[in-house]
């Protein structure tokens, strides 16, 4: 069986959430990415087949019900039976070479927070952090001992720690990993993130008509917290 993201949702985010349904049915699906988005493609590592088309040949798994995106299409697969399966994302890719390099990179950064600020350009407006908490969530960590480390994307926006700018996915699956803490918006880096099994702090806008929590939502997991912030 093939499934896939519909063609304009083929973000981080969008695909790693395919990572919930296709781990209940480990290497038994068939994932479907762009060409252009070809980069994804060893997110599935370990769970599932991937193959590569153009949008248009594109099977997207459709919803069932109501409720959060992904117990939505795990009930067209598993009916009732989704009600109680876990919705969380789960990513296996490493490589030694990015491991490494996340290794050597953290060595002399102790207690690390991966910070990621910043959504993609399509939904910036809606879930964006306000620069003031991002401000705050850096500092913040400071205060804790911790060492802030923003990671961010089409962007050269400054910050008052170390900042890595359009890191390649197998670096910041394996830098996700090894430093087992990650602060920030609801976007791909946080499902990533909670993908490899750090500890996350989301922190998104108060619904409105452009984004509603409940979607997105992991309820009943301690190791994920969610704060809301109010829009001006």
């Amino acid at each position: 069986m093939k499934i896939s993201s519909p063609a304009g949702s083929q973000g981080l985010g969008d695909v790693t959430l395919l990572t919930s349904v296709v781990k209940a049915l480990p290497n038994k699906l068939t994932v479907q990415i762009p060409v252009e988005q070809s980069r994804f493609k060893i997110l599935f590592d370990g769970l599932a087949n991937v193959e590569l088309c153009q949008p248009h040949e594109l099977i997207p798994l459709q919803d069932t019900g109501d409720g959060p995106y992904v117990r939505r299409k795990l009930r067209t697969l598993f009916g009732k039976d989704a009600e109680n399966m876990d919705i969380r994302p789960l990513v296996l890719y490493s490589d030694p070479d990015s491991n490494n390099w996340a290794a050597e990179y953290l060595k002399d950064k102790s207690n690390p927070v991966i910070v990621c600020p910043f959504v993609s350009k399509k939904w910036s407006n809606v879930r964006d952090l306000p620069m003031e908490i991002a401000q705050e969530i850096i500092s913040g960590a400071k205060l804790k001992g911790q060492t802030p480390i923003v990671v961010q994307s089409d962007s050269n926006q400054e910050w008052p720690c170390d900042t890595l700018n359009d890191l390649e996915l197998p670096k910041l699956i394996c830098l996700l990993r090894r430093a087992g803490r990650m602060a920030g918006a609801n976007t791909g880096v946080q499902h990533l993130a909670i993908a490899v099994g750090c500890l996350v702090d989301v922190y998104e806008p108060e619904d409105g008509p452009l984004f509603q929590s409940w979607e997105w939502r992991y309820d009943n997991c301690p190791s994920i917290k969610y704060y809301t912030w109010l829009r001006s």
